[in-house]
């Protein structure tokens, strides 16, 4: 046993596992924490490990502590490689613009190439024209005409295996204005079959209110056809195209 004396001295306990006194009081003492039988290296995870505000700690393998730093404005946490990670996060239903394309100088127009990497298309036709006379609007995936259509216009049904979604009956009018947006979903998944929906309205100049204003919309259907779309026409059937924008976005 230590004596201690009158002097100031740190005071001591004993260790029996490791045979040993260790020092505990006041005065000045030093423990090795890397040799001896508490060994605190290996317990507690030193503070200089992290660096920086807003550091995250966290384990790469068993018993071993790493540091992520702070990610971005935005980036949410994530896992990457088994590992957490900062990362952007994806929007859902995000839209990109694909492509604008003008109608113009020929009867049928055909958008190609398209995109592959996304799941849906949606295309917007605006302020379409086709000639003094009327015409009709055939809109058709890789160039191939629907198996069946349904299809409402001005209020009243019609269902037919042609390729017709619009019957404007345009006759000796000017100044069409309109929109038609038309949505293909999953327009490169094999083995489904293939279909395009639409809606969208028009106006055909004229000054009496309620006479040349229309509306549309109805659905397109192929059968036994499941060829990843890569290309759009939109054919006026017999007027060349006098104007009119089409866009194109994909949809993840």
């Amino acid at each position: 046993m230590p004596t201690i004396g009158s002097n100031s001295k740190p005071a001591y306990v004993y260790d029996a596992q490791t045979d040993t006194w260790i020092p505990v009081g006041p005065g000045e003492h030093t423990h090795d924490y890397a040799t001896s039988a508490h060994n605190h290296d290996s317990t507690y995870i030193a503070k200089t490990l992290t660096t920086t505000t807003g550091d995250i700690l966290y384990a790469s393998s068993a018993n071993t502590p790493a540091r992520l730093g702070i990610g971005s404005s935005g980036q949410v946490l994530t896992v990457s490689g088994g590992i957490p990670s900062w990362a952007t996060p994806v929007a859902s239903d995000s839209i990109t613009l694909l492509s604008t394309t003008t109608l113009s100088g020929v009867q049928k127009v055909i958008i190609s190439p398209i995109s592959q990497d996304y799941t849906h298309l949606e295309v917007i036709m605006q302020d379409f024209d086709a000639g003094s006379n009327s015409f009709t609007i055939y809109f058709k995936l890789n160039d191939i005409n629907p198996t069946r259509i349904n299809h409402t216009f001005r209020g009243s049904y019609a269902t037919g295996n042609y390729g017709a979604f619009l019957e404007p009956n345009f006759s000796g009018v000017s100044n069409r204005q309109g929109t038609i947006f038309i949505r293909i979903p999953f327009y490169k998944t094999s083995g489904v079959y293939k279909t395009f929906h639409y809606f969208g309205g028009y106006f055909t100049g004229s000054s009496t209110v309620g006479q040349h204003e229309t509306t549309v919309m109805g659905s397109a259907y192929y059968e036994s056809y499941s060829t990843a779309i890569s290309s759009i026409a939109i054919d006026s059937g017999e007027n060349n195209w006098d104007s009119g924008t089409v866009k194109i976005y994909g949809v993840k």
